[in-house]
């Protein structure tokens, strides 16, 4: 969450291999993830000490090393193995941006707030991909019903709700659906199972 709370709106994203930005932090999921995968990218981000101070954890963080703190740009450099002249260079860049408010170079949203300026000390934090969400699953219809892969019709019983189906995201999920799909197809799927006939047992009376 760091991340995203304070390192994606007030900070950069680089690559250790080069010191530099390498896509508008802001972007959609889908763009990002795909940037930050590339082969040979090794993606980090980096804050000043305003913007780490709104993040509620950041004492938890920084026990567990999850995020780092540096009091200057050469021993952040020197521990992480960056090109610190690039790294500097980046973050004037990025400053000055913010001082002008536009980010001619990647289109990233600023304002004109000072404060969240890059200044030190730097917190940086590591970026590894992980399986957040599966966009893909049972295809199911408005009312919850699960279609037949073939046919695309209903399966006469059946329902699913959650991450289990797909096609409501398309190829980029959509901030804060997971729980949203779960719930509302969820109880559209418990309405629509309540109202099938139950069926009569074999050898019934």
């Amino acid at each position: 969450m760091f991340t995203l709370l304070v390192g994606f709106p007030h900070g950069v994203m680089i690559d250790a291999a080069t010191g530099k930005r390498f896509v508008n932090e802001l972007t959609d999921r889908l763009s990002r993830s795909r940037d930050m995968c590339l082969e040979g990218r090794d993606p980090m981000v980096i804050v000043g000490e305003e913007a780490a101070r709104e993040f509620p954890n950041l004492a938890q963080c920084l026990k567990r090393r999850v995020v780092r703190r540096y009091d200057t740009i050469e021993a952040l450099a020197l521990d992480q193995a960056i090109n610190g002249t690039a790294l500097a260079a980046t973050l004037a860049a990025y400053n000055q941006a913010v001082d002008n408010g536009v980010d001619a170079e990647f289109g990233k949203p600023l304002g004109y707030d000072k404060r969240y300026r890059i200044t030190p000390p730097y917190y940086l934090a590591r970026l590894k991909p992980k399986i957040h969400y599966c966009n893909g699953g049972i295809q199911i219809n408005p009312r919850a019903q699960v279609l037949d892969a073939g046919r695309h019709e209903p399966i006469p019983g059946l329902y699913a709700a959650g991450e289990v189906t797909g096609g409501l995201n398309g190829a980029c999920r959509i901030g804060g659906m997971a729980t949203c799909e779960c719930l509302v197809f969820g109880r559209i799927a418990g309405v629509n199972a309540a109202r099938e006939p139950v069926p009569e047992a074999e050898g019934g009376a």
